[in-house]
């Protein structure tokens, strides 16, 4: 067990064969690697001492929140809605400090979020969201490119919509946070006057603690400082210490293990917090984008306790052994709730338990379940979910990915070839300019296909 302050404690002792019959870890598997990895550790803690990770500099800027702020100040009094539109890493920051957050804000306004989806129905839902409220209603498109098809589409929408209710007043009420060098949603601002927020160099999905992440954590008031000194601290932690007491070097090495040793390449996240859900959904994309490279990678899988119990635990347990697993859990929760007047005899054991009780017994009867049909499984607790704590958490899983991209040889955990290619093809059938060498990939890899289908209830489709 390893506690990295008194916010967040490990624990790794049942990935160990000490703790478990089969699939553990021994001691000299570990012994055979370690020249080897630490070769890696030190070449990436030099990086990381040297700046050479750039997102390791955004908590040290002060100007992100000032900006976000000042900005946000125009809308803020006349913004009783709000319509975030992004796709992917840009508006999933956004997502999860209002999940993790909301119920703790003094700003309670009404919030969706779109752009992901571009079926008709679901841009028809989103326009009956601000029908009738367009003059106290903001729409903030997160965009670091500007030219993703799925959300600049749906900020077209929401533009005709606001355009045909508000006239020449339309723009006052849209708000772009994009690059400033260039792109789709960079020309929109600068023709129509929209006020424009600028994004980092850094890529979006290690990103959240710039103004992806800093503009919503400005609308929900909370403690921007707070959340930059958990993640300067945890950058410092993972600079300072030795390779056998840094939590993100040891969650990687037990991923890169498992692999080489068992053939496991997928990690579930099972996170027993309910704030924490769209954080989930932020791993599972940094995961993915970063290392699924050149046919390598693991799969991160997020599960919420104690929901996913009822959905995919007999899977993990009694089918194919495919993941190793990770839980996350809370000691001290803002409120709980202690059942009482439970009178009926069968229902006497819910009586005087609390729900943080009901929670800690699902995990550790999960963890234990987990234990006796020798999946390998660790632990990450945090005393409370604050601002503090969640800036040491995306700092924590940003080196998870660094250490584990190491250790799997992706030479750039960074770029994301496969999405770009899906990009260019989505505009080339769109028959957008300078589109024409992917449109012309595009048809030759359908003209190898030989498609056919089945329709229902006239048999064959073809």
């Amino acid at each position: 067990m390893i506690g990295m302050t008194n916010k967040i404690t490990y624990d790794d002792s049942l990935m160990r064969e000490v703790n478990l019959r089969q699939h553990g870890v021994t001691d000299s598997q570990m012994k055979q690697i370690a020249d080897k990895t630490q070769v890696i550790y030190d070449t990436v803690q030099t990086k990381l001492a040297s700046g050479q990770l750039d997102f390791t500099a955004l908590p040290k800027d002060i100007s992100i929140e000032k900006s976000c702020k000042k900005i946000w100040g125009l809308y803020a009094d006349k913004s009783k809605r709000l319509v975030v539109i992004g796709i992917g890493a840009a508006d999933q920051a956004a997502k999860m400090f209002y999940k993790a957050f909301r119920n703790n804000s003094s700003n309670k306004v009404a919030v969706e979020f779109a752009g992901f989806y571009t079926d008709p129905d679901e841009i028809d839902r989103l326009v009956n969201f601000v029908k009738g409220f367009e003059k106290e209603t903001t729409i903030i498109v997160l965009s670091k490119t500007g030219t993703t098809v799925e959300p600049f589409s749906t900020y077209l929408a929401m533009k005709s919509h606001f355009n045909s209710v508000l006239g020449s007043s339309w723009a006052s009420h849209f708000l772009c946070v994009t690059d400033p060098n260039g792109g789709l949603l960079l020309k929109e601002a600068q023709t129509n006057n929209i006020h424009l927020i600028p994004t980092s160099k850094t890529g979006d999905r290690f990103a959240p603690l710039s103004s992806l992440g800093v503009l919503p954590s400005c609308i929900l008031n909370l403690r921007v400082g707070e959340l930059f000194k958990g993640a300067n601290d945890m950058f410092a932690y993972c600079e300072n210490s030795p390779s056998q007491a840094n939590v993100a070097w040891r969650i990687a090495l037990y991923q890169h293990l498992y692999q080489e040793l068992y053939g496991i390449s997928v990690f579930t996240v099972f996170t027993y917090i309910s704030r924490l859900e769209e954080f989930n959904m932020w791993l599972r994309q940094l995961w993915g984008e970063s290392l699924g490279k050149n046919d390598r990678g693991v799969l991160l899988f997020p599960a919420m306790g104690p929901k996913d119990q009822h959905s995919v635990l007999q899977m993990f347990n009694d089918g194919k052994w495919l993941s190793t697993f990770l839980f996350i859990s809370q000691r001290n929760f803002d409120t709980n709730v202690i059942l009482s007047d439970v009178t009926l005899e069968d229902t006497k054991h819910f009586d005087r338990k609390s729900f943080s009780f009901i929670t800690q017994a699902s995990l550790r009867n999960t963890e234990l379940t987990f234990n006796n049909y020798n999946r390998p499984s660790a632990s990450l607790e945090i005393e409370k979910l604050d601002e503090y704590t969640f800036g040491t958490l995306i700092a924590l899983f940003e080196m998870v990915v660094v250490y584990l991209g190491a250790l799997l040889s992706i030479e750039n955990v960074f770029n994301q070839p496969g999405v770009t290619e899906s990009r260019e093809f989505i505009d080339a059938s769109m028959n957008r300019a300078g589109s024409d060498a992917a449109l012309q990939k595009l048809v030759s890899i359908e003209s190898k296909i030989k498609r056919s289908s089945l329709s229902f209830p006239n048999g064959s489709g073809d």
